[in-house]
């Protein structure tokens, strides 16, 4: 007889079934800014890459405000450098704030983590936009 697999039964963040995951996407902020909110997973990726093409479209400079960010796995990091080349291919300066723990972790582990442009948000009216 078969052993039971331990992981029957168990939802994977993005399965279409787990109610506890709120879906990505990105907002629209004051200022040039964007906040992407939910959790972050392989899913979204595509999808987010085309909506930040669209929406980044006339920005010279531009913010992403992470703070919103729940799970995320590894396809963050994915989706931050698809932006930030898609920023370098067009002219735009992009910077990042608030990167969540998680992201900061994987980043580090890459060796990648001096390659995001980060920085403090805005402090006062449009610093980018």
């Amino acid at each position: 007889m078969a052993e039971p697999d331990p992981r029957a039964g168990r939802l994977a963040v993005g399965d279409p079934g787990d109610t506890s995951r709120t879906q990505a996407r990105l907002r629209q902020e004051p200022g040039g800014g964007f906040r992407l909110e939910g959790d972050l997973d392989f899913g979204d990726v595509p999808g987010l890459i085309e909506e930040g093409r669209r929406r980044f479209q006339g920005q010279d400079r531009l913010w992403i405000d992470l703070s919103g960010v729940g799970h995320v796995n590894s396809a963050g990091l994915a989706l931050l450098f698809e932006w930030l080349e898609q920023a370098r291919r067009e002219g735009r300066e992009l910077r990042i704030f608030h990167l969540p723990p998680a992201l900061e972790a994987i980043a580090r582990l890459s060796d990648a983590l001096d390659l995001l442009p980060l920085g403090a948000p805005p402090r006062v009216g449009p610093e980018y936009g």
